[in-house]
């Protein structure tokens, strides 16, 4: 990637953006580490991807604790737990990398056009075999009260 350090400061730019006012998280960013254990250790966590084309292209991912993407449903939402229903989860995770993912790259070069795919979610070895495979990995990790989260890309 030709400015990684742009990139990584329009990623922090985007997570304040989405995650402070549309979702009222209250955060910090950590280092991470090639070896941090998080990425690796993925069970009670949710994972979301989103693959886009442009200059760059490549692939973000967001990995959040299960408990944190219930809790921040039900504020985004403005429910109880017992109120959510099916599905709800997955579509504000869903939601919440469609927002990082487009508010990251108009800070990165609003000039240049974007072409966003779905976001999805993703089994845990997709997360594994991107941050091992070949090509450029950008990671913001991120502390909310709620625990810890991980906003990745992934340039081939």
């Amino acid at each position: 990637m030709q400015n990684r350090a742009a990139m990584t400061q329009a990623m922090k730019a985007s997570i304040s953006d989405v995650l402070e006012q549309m979702f009222y998280l209250p955060l910090d960013f950590l280092d991470v580490g090639a070896d941090d254990a998080a990425i690796h250790d993925l069970e009670d966590f949710l994972v979301a991807r989103l693959a886009f084309s442009g200059n760059p292209s490549g692939r973000f991912f967001l990995q959040v604790p299960r408990d944190l993407a219930l809790s921040a449903t039900c504020d985004f939402l403005g429910v109880t737990p017992s109120d959510l229903e099916p599905g709800q989860v997955e579509g504000t995770l869903l939601e919440m990398i469609n927002m990082l993912a487009g508010n990251a790259l108009s800070h990165y070069d609003s000039a240049t056009l974007f072409d966003l795919d779905m976001p999805m979610t993703c089994e845990r070895d997709a997360l594994r075999d991107a941050m091992r495979g070949e090509g450029e990995v950008l990671k913001v990790g991120i502390s909310t009260p709620g625990g810890r989260m991980h906003f990745n890309l992934v340039v081939p």
